[in-house]
């Protein structure tokens, strides 16, 4: 089958859907209706040219090109839409030059609602604006030139992509887009825009912003190159732009040095080509965060204190710092703290936001309640009046009347939405709640309740977003609110910190040098490519005293932890930085569907490296935002393998932060293999392996191999793999193109085999014998590993799940799956979290 893989596109096309929806949970497709209408009316009058103009409700763009690359089969444009309601929609148009009329059968897959226009006439239309649908249609095509138009919406809340894959059988025909230059040209330019990439894509104070290119840029006109920063993931704001020949010598250009930006966070740079007659051809963006350091005030009493030097540098971050609108009142929050005056428009801003239930508004809640309870004494009467009206009228449960645009049902939010309900009843328990209409004390019982079976379940099962780098601070935000604000007669303070307590034991046995270097049940792909990145990463500053220095400081949950009574034992701080090699186990989360019930983790850290993976859990399942395993080196080189579907940036699940199918992962000690069979024509699996970080990389045979000062690692793929020599990725990424692969990862270091030469060596004898998807490995460290897509794996013979794992086990803390009772000793005195009866 032809893949139709050129194309003109205007859009993403954006309007606000709010009015007509219902929830997050029960979208009326039929409100939607009116705005498709919209979005169609103007496919009768297009006229699709390569940088013309298209309005749509009063939002203009230009028709731009775009092409699949190689091992690409689907086209996709993704839109944020911040916490609102959006109908997304976006315009391709493809033009081909048939060699022979007929009926053709066609192949599309669309993610929500199309439709399709040949030669002007409608030959399909699906109205459903959240599914995933495929279809085969039969389609005349006359012989020569046939227009083809595919116009996608989707309505969702945050994340929106238009995404299709279009085949066509037995089609022989040649692309004749409408371009700004002839085709020849046209495509030589295209590869130059592909072949841009930044030199960092990680940018810290005193280095410097430069966009890099290894092959010659020929065309002689010049390239505009523009510098936007993102303000809260929809605003940008053009910080410099410049018009500049690229042509000849040059293969690198310095745009800045990193101290010259106005701010910290996400910034892009733009790279089009401006033609004679002055029109522009639209072409690459890249991306980069830009980590400016925490900056404190100089007061002794603070800065020698490491809550201070923390609440002074959120109380001094500007707006344009914090990534998204729930965030900045912990800003405020960090101000009272330390006594100074809050800005009251960011108050006010964030108790509107809450009223009008956008997604997140409950992370929001949690620092309006806080800074009710603690420094309502220091605000205005009526902010008071209308912090009371926000908290006694918000949306608690979804069976409550009302529109929201909140997600409430995944882990994190359950425990937020579940401890707000049962604080704020108590805090009103006469008042009528305007969403209920019933009385505060019945929310407070109810609240109760379900917080209890929570964090009951919890303690006994684990985490379903297992070792998240980035929801365990909501996690900790919740139970921080209920260990400070919940009465003393309620068992909730009691188990709050108990819960708290695990979560410290997770954090200390399973960090490395500050970073939360495990497999994650939830994840972004910044902090699973950057370390510094995580956002738990203040809170383990805040918890263990590392890492030292701070890049990311406005956390929800470590703002929340510095206004909180709560303290967690000192010794899981010597834990978290013991260089001591440390073998943990765990068993995470109530999965009805799993087999075992929850996932198998295992985590082994030395002073070199953490190496940790899943063991025998979720094969073949997509999970968008799951890392399967990851190895840390030295603190800085994390590797790590995913399988994607798309390679446009934004698409779920991303290119390096999620899992379009789920690999068979091994996981002992320092081994690490991920077994992927991929049961769809789309997609493959790459490995994360940063060649230009490492100290040394060497190939030895069929091995690959890299040192980071004392720590090495050891790479193995059964199928052919490329190192990228060009675009964003060049020398960080192996790229496999074959969808059953297995992927070895072996860890060591210095003290383990001496010198690094000593190491590779080792692997000379290591045989690696494929038989389809099963394999044997002969581990220079672990011995003979016998592994499968559909077998149990073996280490010398012996089952790595045998007897089961425990919901922890190391020699820090140890519990049963689904006990509920937790022996715990961070400081050689053992103690109980107890999750059945509710002690201390």
């Amino acid at each position: 089958m032809m893949l139709l893989g050129e194309w003109l596109y205007a859009g993403p096309f954006v309007e606000d859907a709010t009015a007509d929806y219902r929830d997050n949970y029960s979208v009326c497709l039929e409100n939607h209706l009116a705005a498709w209408e919209r979005v169609i009316a103007h496919a009768d009058a297009l006229v699709p040219e390569e940088g013309a103009p298209l309005e749509v409700e009063g939002q203009e763009v230009s028709w731009q090109y775009k092409r699949l690359k190689p091992g690409e089969t689907k086209m996709a444009w993704v839109y944020y839409c911040a916490q609102h309601a959006q109908m997304v929609s976006t315009h391709a148009f493809t033009r081909l030059v048939v060699e022979q009329a007929g009926t053709y059968r066609c192949l599309l897959l669309l993610k929500g609602g199309a439709q399709l226009r040949v030669n002007g006439e409608v030959v399909f239309e699906s109205r459903d604006f959240v599914k995933n649908e495929e279809c085969s249609l039969d389609v005349g095509l006359n012989k020569g030139v046939n227009e083809i138009l595919l116009v996608m919406a989707n309505v969702a809340v945050n994340f929106c992509e238009n995404a299709f894959v279009f085949k066509v059988s037995g089609l022989k025909a040649e692309v004749m887009l409408p371009l700004l230059m002839e085709r020849e040209e046209r495509m030589k330019l295209q590869d130059e825009f592909d072949r841009f990439e930044l030199a960092h894509s990680l940018v810290s104070h005193g280095e410097k912003v430069s966009v890099e290119w290894r092959r010659p840029v020929e065309s002689r006109g010049e390239f505009i190159v523009t510098l936007w920063h993102h303000v809260r993931r929809t605003r940008a704001r053009e910080i410099s732009s410049r018009a500049l020949p690229l042509a000849g010598p040059l293969r690198k250009l310095t745009l800045l040095e990193a101290s010259g930006l106005p701010w910290g966070g996400d910034y892009e740079v733009a790279i089009d080509y401006k033609l004679k007659n002055g029109c522009i051809v639209s072409g690459c963006r890249l991306g980069f965060f830009y980590l400016r350091p925490l900056e404190n005030r100089s007061d002794a009493d603070i800065a020698s204190h490491p809550v201070g030097r923390f609440l002074s540098g959120v109380a001094a971050l500007p707006l344009e710092e914090i990534p998204f609108w729930p965030v900045p009142v912990y800003r405020e929050l960090a101000r009272l703290e330390l006594g100074m005056t809050p800005d009251l428009g960011v108050i006010q801003r964030t108790i509107s936001f809450i009223e009008e239930r956008y997604d997140c508004a409950d992370f929001a809640l949690h620092g309006i309640l806080r800074i009710y309870i603690k420094h309502r004494q220091h605000l205005p009467e009526a902010m008071v009046a209308d912090m009371e009206r926000c908290m006694t009228g918000f949306k608690y449960r979804d069976e409550d009347p009302g529109r929201s645009m909140m997600y409430t049902r995944s882990e994190n939010h359950r425990i937020l939405f579940f401890s707000l309900e049962h604080l704020v009843g108590k805090l009103f328990p006469e008042v009528r709640f305007a969403a209920s209409n019933g009385y505060g004390k019945v929310h407070a019982r109810e609240g109760e309740q379900k917080a209890l079976r929570w964090i009951k379940e919890k303690g006994s099962y684990g985490f379903q977003e297992w070792h998240s780098n980035c929801y365990y601070e909501e996690d900790v935000l919740a139970l921080l609110s209920l260990y400070d604000f919940a009465d003393g007669e309620s068992p909730l303070r009691d188990l709050s910190g108990n819960l708290l307590e695990l979560i410290c034991a997770i954090f200390a046995t399973h960090s490395y040098q500050g970073i939360f270097a495990t497999t994650h049940g939830r994840s972004y792909e910044p902090g699973v490519l950057h370390p510094e990145l995580e956002k738990v990463r203040s809170l383990l500053h805040l918890l263990f005293g590392v890492p030292e220095r701070l890049y990311h400081p406005l956390s929800m949950g470590a703002t929340a932890l510095c206004s909180s009574s709560y303290r967690p034992d000192p010794g899981w701080g010597k834990i978290a930085t013991s260089s001591e090699p440390l073998l943990s186990r765990s068993r995470m989360g109530l999965f009805p569907t799993v087999e075992s019930g929850g996932v198998n983790c295992s985590t082994y850290r030395t002073a070199h490296y953490l190496v940790s993976g899943l063991v025998e859990s979720m094969a073949g399942r997509p999970f968008y935002q799951a890392q399967a395993g990851r190895i840390l080196l030295s603190g800085e080189v994390p590797v790590f393998v995913t399988a994607f579907e798309s390679r446009t940036p934004g698409a779920l699940p991303s290119y390096w932060g999620g899992q379009y199918r789920m690999p068979r992962t091994v996981t002992h000690r320092n081994v690490l293999i991920y077994i992927y069979h991929l049961d769809s024509p789309h997609g493959a699996t790459h490995c994360y392996f940063p060649i230009r970080d490492f100290d040394q990389v060497e190939r030895k045979g069929a091995w690959l191999f890299g040192r980071k000062k004392d720590a090495y690692i050891a790479l193995h793929s059964t199928e052919p793999y490329s190192v990228m020599t060009e675009g964003p990725y060049r020398d960080r990424e192996l790229l496999c193109d074959h969808r059953g692969n297995i992927w070895i990862l072996e860890a060591g270091s210095s003290g383990e085999w001496g010198d690094f030469e000593s190491f590779m060596e080792t692997f000379e004898d290591s045989r690696v014998v494929k038989n389809g998807l099963s394999a044997t490995y002969d581990s220079p460290s672990s011995g003979k590993f016998e592994v499968g897509w559909s077998q149990a794996a073996k280490v010398n013979g012996r089952s790595l799940v045998e007897g089961g794992f425990p919901l922890i086990g190391n020699q820090y803390a140890y519990g049963v799956y689904g006990e509920g009772v937790i022996k715990v000793m961070p400081d050689q005195v053992e103690r109980t979290l107890d999750f059945v009866e509710g002690r201390p």
